[in-house]
C-alpha cells in the first residue's frame, strides 16, 4: 500500500448514523435536521469508501477505487517527481506514465510512517531503468 489508508474513519460515522436514526424515531418534529445529518453522513461515508488507493507488485501499479482496479505497467512509467507546491506542508508525488501512447499523470501523497515509496522506486527502476526519479523539485541529479 502506498497512499495513506484513511478509509478507517468511515466506521466512525456509523454511531452518528445510528444516533440520527434513533433521533428520528424519538422526535419526528426535527426530521429535517436529522435527515440533513444522515444525508451528510452518507455522502462522507461514500467519499471515504471510494477513495483511491495505490498498490503495486513486481509487474504493475494498481489504482483501486472501491472494488474497481486499474493496472499501470511499471515499464510504462516515465517519471516520478516531487511537486513544486506543498499541501499541508507536504509535497505530493507526480507519476507520469504512458497509456496507449497517451501520457497520463497521477498524483499521490506518500505514507508518513513507513515510507513505502523507496520500495516502489526500486521496483520501477528494476522494470524500467530509464525512469526519471526526482526526490526534490529543485535539487535533483
Amino acid at each position: 500500500m502506498i497512499s495513506n489508508s484513511t478509509r478507517w474513519p468511515r466506521f466512525l460515522l456509523w454511531p452518528i448514523f445510528l444516533a440520527g436514526i434513533f433521533q428520528l424515531e424519538e422526535d419526528p418534529q426535527s426530521w429535517q435536521t436529522t435527515a440533513a445529518v444522515l444525508l451528510i453522513c452518507a455522502i462522507v461515508y461514500r467519499l471515504i469508501y471510494k477513495r483511491r488507493r495505490l498498490q503495486y507488485d513486481d509487474e504493475a501499479l494498481y489504482q483501486i477505487w472501491g472494488k474497481r482496479e486499474v493496472p499501470i505497467a511499471l515499464k510504462n512509467i516515465q517519471s516520478i517527481k516531487r511537486s513544486t507546491w506543498k499541501i499541508n506542508g507536504c509535497r505530493y508525488w507526480k507519476l507520469s506514465y504512458l497509456d496507449n501512447q497517451n501520457s497520463r499523470t497521477i498524483r499521490f501523497f506518500g505514507s508518513i510512517y513507513n515510507n513505502p515509496e523507496k520500495e516502489l522506486h526500486r521496483a520501477i527502476e528494476a522494470a524500467n531503468p530509464n525512469v526519471i526519479i526526482w526526490h526534490h523539485p529543485y535539487f535533483h541529479d
